[in-house]
Parts: structure tokens; C-alpha cells; sequence
């Protein structure tokens, strides 16, 4: 059985609409991959201030990392651990899960030690 999420700045019903928006950028980066894979052009945006290379090659890596990102959130909803930071495990602020409910590391975190996938 899956833990449920705690958050101190969350209720219930907007840890559930979060999931809810994970899942649809999962869904939405799934897509891109299996178009770009089939050798379809695409239009890959802005993806929350990732900056995505021009060559296929370097879009298929980027488009398959932050979709491992991606199901790596939706595997912390589940574990109970969703909105807490990767590295210190404090809460993320409200405002920055509002705006990006993927992010995994609180803002006092060092640049240089926001690692994804997580080092062992």
C-alpha cells in the first residue's frame, strides 16, 4: 500500500492535483520521446527552464532524463516522500511546488549538489 504525501504547506486535494500535473508532464514528455524516437520532428519548448540542444541525439538524452525525473516524482508520491527535498529531505516551498511540482531540491540547496538521477 502506498504511503500518503505529508506536506506541512499542502493539503490533501492539492498534493492530488500536483500528482495530477506530474502525471500529465509524464504523459506529455512520454509522447515527445516515442515522436522524436520514430524519427518525427517535434517541437520541444521550454521545459521549465531546461535548456534542450539542438542535435536528436542530445533531445532524446534531455527528453529521457527529465522523464526519469519525472517518474522518479510520482515514485516519491507514493513512498510518502513527495515535495520534501532530495538532499536535506526539508520541505520544498508551497509557491515552488505550485509552480513546478517536479522540482526535488529546496532552493538553499548548492547548485553543485542538485544530482539527478540521485548519487548513491
Amino acid at each position: 500500500m502506498a504511503a500518503t504525501p505529508t506536506h506541512p504547506e499542502l493539503n490533501e486535494s492539492e498534493i492530488a492535483e500536483l500528482r495530477s500535473q506530474v502525471s500529465k508532464k509524464g504523459m506529455e514528455l512520454n509522447e515527445k520521446l516515442t515522436k522524436l524516437l520514430a524519427g518525427k520532428e517535434i517541437e520541444i519548448g521550454d521545459l521549465d527552464g531546461l535548456s534542450i540542444p539542438t542535435e536528436k541525439e542530445d533531445k532524446r538524452k534531455k527528453l529521457k532524463l527529465y522523464l526519469d525525473q519525472v517518474s522518479f516524482v510520482l515514485r516519491r508520491y507514493n513512498d510518502g516522500t513527495f515535495g520534501h527535498c532530495l538532499v536535506t529531505g526539508r520541505p520544498i516551498p508551497r509557491a515552488i511546488l505550485l509552480e513546478s511540482p517536479w522540482t526535488l531540491f529546496h532552493p538553499d540547496v548548492p547548485e553543485d549538489d542538485r544530482t539527478f538521477p540521485p548519487r548513491p
